[in-house]
C-alpha cells in the first residue's frame, strides 16, 4: 500500500478538495483507496456526501490502541473508495504517540492499494505523526504571494522534521490551486515557486472553479457526473501522480 500525505500548515489552500479529487480518481482507476481524515473539521465525509456524525473516528483509534481500526472504515458512495472519519472537534493536542498513525497504516497495508492522509494545519506532534506514516507528500499552495512564502516555510519545516525522524519518503511536489492566469500576481507566483523549488517539483495549477466548492454541498459523486475545468485539471494531476508512483 502506498501512503500519500496532503499537507500544508496554511488553511484554505485546497488540501481537502485535493484529497477528495485524487482519491476519487484513483478509485475510478480500479485502485482500492482509503482516506484518513486527520482534520477535526471532518470535511472529508461531507465531500463524500455523508452527513452522519460518527461516534468513533481516527482520533479515537490514535488515542486508544485497543480500538480495531478496521471497524472504523466506512464505505463511500463511490466504488473502491473508503474513508476513516475524523472525530469532529477533537482536541488533537491530546495525542502524543508519534507512531500511533504509522501503526494504524501498517494494519491497512494488505487491504488497500492507496491511503491518502488529509490534514489540518497541524502541531509539530501531528505533523511528525503524519510524516512517519507516509511514503509521499504533495503540498497544495494557493497561487498568491503569501501562499508562496508560507509554502516555502512549510517545506523547510517539513524537511527538518523528516530529517530528524530519519524517514524514507519522497516529496512529489507543490500543487498550485485556485489559479487564475489573468491575475499577474498569480502567474508571477507560479513562476517564482518554479524557480525556488524547481519546475519539475511544481504540478500544473488547478484553475479556480466554483464547481469545485460544490463538493462539500452535493458530494464528490455529483461533481464527477459534471464537466468542469477544475475537474479536468485534477484528472490531469491524477495521471501525473499515477505515473510518478509507477501505478
Amino acid at each position: 500500500m502506498i501512503t500519500l500525505l496532503i499537507a500544508n500548515r496554511k488553511g484554505g489552500v485546497g488540501k481537502t478538495t485535493t484529497t477528495l479529487s485524487l482519491a476519487g480518481g484513483f478509485a475510478k482507476k480500479g485502485l482500492k483507496t482509503v482516506i484518513i481524515d486527520l482534520d477535526t473539521q471532518g470535511h472529508i465525509q461531507y465531500g463524500l456526501g455523508i452527513k452522519h456524525i460518527f461516534e468513533y473516528g481516527i482520533h479515537s483509534a490514535l488515542a486508544d490502541k485497543s480500538i480495531d481500526i478496521k471497524l472504523l472504515i466506512q464505505k463511500s458512495k463511490i466504488k473502491n473508495l473508503y474513508f476513516i472519519p475524523a472525530n469532529i472537534n477533537y482536541n488533537s493536542s491530546l495525542l502524543q504517540d508519534k507512531n500511533a498513525l504509522k501503526n494504524i497504516t501498517k494494519t491497512l497495508e494488505n487491504s488497500f492499494d492507496i491511503c491518502i492522509i488529509d490534514t489540518a494545519p497541524m502541531s509539530d506532534t501531528m505533523l511528525e505523526m503524519a510524516i512517519l506514516s507516509s511514503n509521499y507528500v504533495i503540498v497544495p499552495m494557493k497561487a498568491e504571494y503569501l501562499g508562496l512564502i508560507g509554502t516555502v516555510q512549510f517545506i523547510k519545516i517539513f524537511y527538518k522534521i523528516a530529517s530528524k525522524l530519519n524517514t524514507d519518503f519522497e516529496f512529489l511536489g507543490v500543487l498550485p490551486t485556485l489559479y487564475n492566469k489573468s491575475i499577474k500576481e498569480q502567474s508571477d507566483t507560479l513562476n517564482e515557486v518554479q524557480k525556488i523549488i524547481g519546475k519539475e517539483r511544481v504540478f500544473p495549477p488547478i484553475r479556480r472553479d466554483v464547481k469545485l466548492t460544490t463538493i462539500f454541498k452535493h458530494g464528490l459523486k455529483q461533481l464527477d457526473s459534471e464537466h468542469s475545468r477544475g475537474k479536468d485539471d485534477y484528472d490531469n494531476i491524477i495521471q501525473i501522480v499515477l505515473s510518478k508512483l509507477s501505478l
